[in-house]
């Protein structure tokens, strides 16, 4: 009959249900036309046919195939299909080609053969489809696990009349071949333990020997199997075809349900073991195993992976396998060397996971392996993953992904985490890997995490290759005897790594899953104080095409240091409108109460008297504040240069204007640097000046606690200041103020005294923590004053996005990872909980799914300091926001004249390190005495690192003054320390030693700078005195005179080896110098004529005081809650499915070559038929039961059926009496076979029914109904009822169950009479 393609109608409409998730294409079911290929392809390809509708800013997808009736995206589906939803899909229609994009579920889909599924458990002559597929292209039947095959003629060797058969190499004659395969090769099941054995003469033997015999005699107890091992698969019991006999009965022992369950094991013989090893066991892997996995790791994984006869092994205990250690070979091979490991994710098999069809929600059941294995790359090798469980739906017989999303999200979540890698179209990546792309440090990119990973491949490549070239020399070395040198193969060739694009594509895929969490970390962010500012930084890293329309990135944050919000945005004053009222509906909807103050840098009053920043936010009331850090900063504007030398100086005297003190807290800082004084100068007590000198800036930060004056006050200090300075100048003639500039600032600052005024009532200072210091209890502060947090976040927001430049897609992508990891880092450090944990997660589903189970199971949260974030709120985020204020013209602010100039505002561009304390404080020179040179700086970073710590620094370094410089005539160094006389002596000693002594030792010690020794130093200054004029100073091998930095250092190296060369002085005393270097000497140089410069400027300048206090106590500081901050936003929940482990294990097959041997129910005693059975009582009465095989929970049971064909009992007077058997009553037969009643409980025997046969028959009562439908007459199929024959003698179907055999052509007939062993001598067999 001709066949004739389908109408375009027909593929029209499929491929509308196609598009839309109603149909699945199943093997051979495509359509051939290129047409509708094209259309196939461009639906695939189509960014509908995904999961997400929705891009990563929340923008509806747009179809491009014009399949997919979807109403958001302007989408109509008609008959013709031809209202199409984009311009490409007007353009193209449904004959344009798409992509070749397919998911890896649908993709699949089709990797089944043509002769049905493929389950792995094929034998040698069959389709590989563990339920027994049917190749009519081989002329018959050929069943996977071994079976009749007809069309033997090819495998087989003729010789004469006879006929060598291809599975026992025996001769046969021709006419009896077939009957021969009956008898010794084909599959037989017995019925009443459902043990597989070949051959009808081996079911015979095994019902003489195990059944028949148990009522004699008790079967011995079997040795049960050893434990199985991950790397050493055990031998099966079921012996090889080849080289086998047919007699042996083969007993198919069920896998126990659970993984301790010890089974039974029978020794094997000499030809099973012969038969296992030399079993094929690379052709029992898939094409596609053997293209991928290294022809060295085959055997061991198709060990792992089938039983010896080439069965799919259905009971699996570990998911990781090992490289078995087998002895090395010989001569060596290189992928011997290169081993990987192996990972198996069989949810079904292994756990007895149930699953459903995600498109029917159905049952699904293992179908065999997955036919794809995968290489993931881990940190320093590579392991396949291959799929255990290839899942197929029972209805729709859809096949899925293992690993596909649809899976995963229906395992729970502890089974789920086992899964050990992030998988994209061809390759994968281990998720350790992953979690290096994840922290946004400094330097973290995927070019970084893509070189280490490689590094760290090549090297282990490397020490492998190292052993097979070490064990290639050693075998060369025993083989060099024999007539011809032993030719070794080069080791594997390394293979390298993807490109770092692709790092970074698997680094997105994984942000994209989790934006939901980013967005809800950072949009669930409340605090008391709100902090704005904006940076210029991070919008010279946007690239693309909007790389130049962003101007500012704008962020608000809170006191805790946390960001509420990170925007980039076109203009700062109407374009933060929606950020602003954002975040104002966010705190209404949570019911939070509004801030008490707002700080800025800018618009912080106004003359109609609300400011720009209030109506933002309106209609909060919430104060609005200037930072101090901004005001001092426009007094720059005033200022000749910030390079003068007096630059630090009049910043430091202005931050004393603005600021005073505790007094409570300044003096117990006082008392505890007291203590430390004492101890470090034997118990003198210090002045108050030489106090004051010992307490760094940064102490003064971290201990104590400042509030700003009043606004006359300020007011009249700052003049005082301004006065004070107006008329000085350094050496050369250039003054510090510029007179006219420094009026016009001076004048519109006053405006703003106001605004700098700390709000009533409201706590800045938070107590984070104690420190012990000089045997006191100091508290460590935080301020939540200015924006000094922000300035400190906008240089970690820099190092979020890596590299120089990027596109949209990942700004937004770095941006939201690295916002909301900020936040859980800030949120973490603002609570002070009780057993709080050390771990460092960032993942916000996996700390909710942690805390809720161990509240379950332990009755506490593992992670307590955690609290899940609320729903995302649907504010923008970062360039999301900046994309929606794209050809908005109302967004720029109105152009308004500054009140300082732009060079001041951009601070940023231009760091200012002219504020430095080191010009400004001479810490203390005596080791131990005044307190580490570096105490600015190691403060500055415990203090959070701050950069707004240059406010901090240069207003404290106002309040510290220091004594005229140390001479060789005074009694006090710099630092009004007493006893410089006897150091000046010392150094004069030193110096005047005999330098034309040669030294001995030479050690290299780290350098020191010279004020950390007051000996050191003062032989320094010494030698600088003399090496002040160039003819005093060394000269090098050309005759060049030494500048005077290495000539102090070339001198003091010689005299510090002179006395650490003297035994006496290193015996009788204790002095030593610190090494030094030029450096540090150049800089120690630097520092003197610095402040030299400066004390000779301000002689005579009244500047004010060094430390003010306040008279009034400060508003006592805040403590750390106990516990996280609930608000009353909508948590986010996680919906998990439950843990169903046991609840389904695969279903078994129901061919005999692939079914189980199952445990029958106790079956009633045999019926025997008169021919059979003795005419008298049976010889005893307490006979024991039949044995059974072992329980197997998962098989259908076995029908009660009696044995009509047992051999009679021959023998038994020979035999004792047995004991009594303690267990059931006594066993009492039944009368004859033709007088016994039926058992009414016995369940009817389901005929079971390949697979294949059944999609057969449905397939063919669809064709029945369209030709129904189309008004044709259905077409004509043979069918019977039974294809059995009867018997002429009884009239009875010849079967095994009416005890009919069939051997070599011949039948038996229970009824003929005769015994079976009298009718096989009477056959002649």
């Amino acid at each position: 009959m001709t066949k004739t393609g389908k109408p375009d109608s027909y593929w029209r409409d499929l491929c509308f249900k196609y598009a839309n998730g109603q149909f699945h294409f199943s093997t051979g079911k495509r359509p051939g036309a290129k047409k509708w290929k094209k259309a196939l392809e461009r639906i695939d390809s189509c960014p509908l046919h995904t999961s997400h509708t929705k891009d990563l800013f929340g923008r509806s997808l747009q179809c491009s195939c014009g399949f997919h009736k979807i109403s958001e995206v302007g989408g109509v589906e008609t008959e013709a299909g031809r209202v199409p939803v984009s311009t490409e899909a007007k353009r193209g229609g449904m004959e344009a080609g798409g992509g070749q994009v397919y998911t890896e579920a649908r993709r699949d889909s089709t990797d089944t053969e043509r002769g049905g599924t493929e389950a792995g458990g094929g034998g040698r002559g069959g389709t590989e489809a563990g339920a027994g597929g049917i190749d009519t292209g081989r002329g018959g039947t050929e069943a996977g696990a071994g079976g009749t095959e007809a069309g033997a003629a090819a495998s087989v060797a003729v010789t004469g009349q006879e006929v060598q058969c291809y599975k026992c190499n025996q001769l046969v004659e021709g006419e009896h071949f077939s009957e021969h395969l009956s008898d010794h090769h084909t599959d037989e099941t017995c019925d009443t333990c459902g043990a597989m054995v070949e051959g009808t003469i081996g079911l015979l033997n095994h019902i003489q020997k195990v059944h028949y015999a148990a009522l004699v005699v008790p079967s011995p107890k079997k040795p049960l199997r050893p434990q199985k091992s991950t790397t050493l698969l055990p031998l099966k019991t079921t012996p090889l075809r080849p080289a086998c006999s047919s007699a042996t009965p083969r007993h198919s022992v069920p896998h126990s349900a659970t993984p301790h369950h010890s089974v039974p094991h029978t020794p094997h013989s000499t030809s099973q073991l012969q038969c296992y090893s030399a079993t094929n066991w690379r052709n029992f892997l898939p094409d596609q195993f053997r293209r991928v996995i290294q022809e060295a790791d085959q055997v061991w994984i198709a060990k792992c992976l089938y039983e010896p006869s080439g069965q799919l092994r259905q009971k699996l205990s570990a998911c990781w396998f090992h490289p078995p250690l087998e002895p090395k070979p010989s001569p060596p091979e290189p992928g011997w060397y290169h081993r990987q490991r192996l990972f198996i994710w069989a949810p079904m098999r292994m756990w007895g996971i149930s699953l459903k069809c995600p498109q029917c929600s159905s049952k699904m059941n293992s179908s065999g392996i997955y036919r794809k294995v995968r290489e993931v790359i881990d940190v320093d090798s590579r392991y396949y993953l291959v799929g255990g469980d290839y899942p197929r739906c029972s209805r729709c017989s859809q096949p899925v992904c293992p690993w596909s999303q649809d899976i995963l999200s229906q395992i729970d979540v502890s089974n789920r985490s086992m899964f050990p890698a992030v998988l994209t179209t061809q390759l994968a990546l281990d998720r350790k890997c992953m979690t290096f792309l994840k922290p946004r440090t400094c330097g973290n990119s995927s070019s970084y995490v893509q070189s280490a990973i490689e590094e760290a491949h090549s090297e282990e490549w490397a020490r492998q290759s190292i052993r097979y070239l070490a064990d290639c020399e050693r075998h060369k070395k025993t083989a060099s005897f024999a007539p011809s040198a032993a030719v070794h193969p080069p080791p594997l060739p390394f293979r390298p790594l993807p490109l770092a694009q692709w790092f970074e594509t698997v680094h997105s895929n994984d942000i994209l899953s989790h934006v939901d969490e980013m967005k809800g970390v950072i949009t669930s962010t409340y605090g008391g104080i709100l902090k704005m500012d904006s940076t210029k930084k991070i919008t010279k890293k946007l690239a693309g095409g909007i790389g130049d329309s962003a101007a500012w990135m704008s962020n608000i944050g809170n006191e805790f240091g946390q960001v509420l919000n990170s925007v980039l945005t076109t203009g700062e004053g109407a374009g933060l409108e929606e950020l602003c009222q954002g975040i104002v509906t966010r705190y209404k909807n949570a019911g939070q109460a509004e801030p008490d103050v707002i700080y800025v840098d800018q618009d912080c009053c106004s003359q109609s008297g609300v400011s720009p920043v209030s109506r933002l936010f309106r209609p909060w009331k919430s104060a609005v504040r200037l930072d101090s850090f901004h005001f001092m900063r426009r007094f720059n504007c005033g200022l000749t240069t910030e390079h003068h030398p007096l630059y630090g100086t009049f910043c430091a005297k202005l931050s004393s204007c603005v600021f005073e003190w505790d007094q409570e807290d300044v003096q117990h800082l006082k008392e505890a640097k007291r203590v430390e004084w004492k101890h470090s100068h034997s118990g003198r007590t210090p002045t108050e000046a030489q106090l004051l000198a010992t307490i760094s800036p940064g102490e003064l930060k971290r201990h104590c606690r400042r509030r700003t004056r009043g606004v006359e006050e300020m007011r009249r200090m700052i003049a005082g200041l301004l006065e004070s300075v107006w008329d000085l100048a350094d050496t050369t003639g250039l003054r510090l103020v510029n007179h006219e500039s420094m009026r016009h600032v001076w004048e519109v600052q006053q405006k703003h005294l106001d605004c700098l005024q700390d709000p009533p009532g409201v706590a800045l200072y938070t107590k984070v923590g104690t420190l012990q210091k000089g045997g006191k209890d100091l508290d460590i502060l935080r301020c939540a004053r200015g924006s000094s947090s922000l300035e400190s976040f906008h240089r970690h927001q820099c190092a979020f996005i890596p590299g120089w430049r990027c596109n949209a897609v990942h700004m937004q992508m770095y941006m939201l990872e690295g916002v909301s990891r900020w936040n859980m880092g800030r949120a973490k450090e603002a609570v002070d909980v009780e057993g709080s944990s050390n771990l460092r997660i960032f993942d916000v589903r996996l700390m909710s799914l942690l805390n809720s189970l161990s509240q379950c199971v332990l009755g506490y949260a593992l992670v307590p300091e955690f609290t899940p974030p609320g729903k995302p709120t649907g504010e923008r985020i970062a360039a999301e926001y900046l994309l929606a204020q794209t050809n908005r013209g109302d967004l720029l602010a109105p152009s308004q004249v500054s009140e300082v100039p732009l060079q001041v505002l951009d601070e940023e561009d231009e760091p200012d390190h002219t504020i430095n304390i080191h010009d400004i404080i001479c810490p203390s020179a005596e080791i131990g005495a005044g307190g580490d040179p570096g105490a600015v700086e190691g403060d500055a970073k415990a203090a959070g690192g701050d950069p707004g710590a240059v406010e901090g620094d240069a207003e404290a370094a106002g309040d510290i003054e220091h004594g005229p410089l140390a001479t060789e005539t005074s009694q006090c160094d710099s630092r009004g320390v007493v006893g410089w006389r006897a150091v000046d002596d010392l150094a004069a000693y030193l110096v005047g030693l005999n330098r034309k002594i040669t030294a001995l030792s030479a050690k290299e010690e780290a350098e020191i700078d010279p004020e950390v020794h007051r000996v050191t130093e003062c032989v320094c200054l010494r030698l600088a005195k003399e090496f002040d004029q160039a003819r005093n100073r060394p000269k090098d091998t050309k005759g060049k005179t030494l500048p005077i930095p290495q000539s102090i250092v070339s001198v003091y190296s010689h005299i510090r080896q002179l006395l650490q060369d003297s035994r006496v002085v290193l015996a009788q005393t204790t002095l030593a110098l610190v090494p030094v270097n030029n450096t540090t000497v150049s800089s120690w140089l630097l520092r003197r004529d610095k402040r030299t410069d400066r004390d000779m400027l301000l002689q005579g300048t009244v500047l004010p005081k060094q430390l003010y206090l306040a008279k009034e106590p400060l508003p006592s500081s805040n403590t750390l809650p106990a516990a996280p901050v609930r608000h009353a936003h909508e948590e986010m929940t996680f919906e998990e499915p439950k843990n169903r482990e046991g609840e389904a294990f695969p279903r078994q097959r129901t061919l005999a070559a692939n079914k189980p041997a199952v445990a029958s129910p106790p079956s009633p005693p045999p019926q025997f038929p008169p021919q059979f059975g003795p005419s008298q009582p049976p010889l005893f009465q307490h006979a024991p039961p039949f044995p059974h095989a072992l329980p197997f929970p998962y098989a259908p049971p076995f029908p009660y059926m009696p044995f009509i064909h047992a051999p009679p009992l021959q023998h038994a007077h020979q035999l004792q009496q047995p004991p009594p058997f303690p267990g059931p009553p006594p066993l009492q037969y039944a009368p004859p076979l033709q007088h016994a009643p039926p058992f009414p409980d016995a369940p009817k025997c389901l005929p079971s029914q390949p697979r294949q046969r059944t999609w057969r028959l449905n397939n063919a009562a669809k064709e029945d109904e369209e030709l129904v439908s189309r008004r044709e007459p259905p077409r004509k199929r043979l069918s019977k009822e039974t294809y059995h024959y009867t018997c002429k003698g009884c009239g009875k179907e010849k079967n095994k169950r009416t005890g009919h055999t069939q051997l070599k052509g011949h039948w038996f007939c229970p009824a003929s009479g005769l015994t079976l062993d009298d009718w096989r001598k009477s056959v002649g067999l």
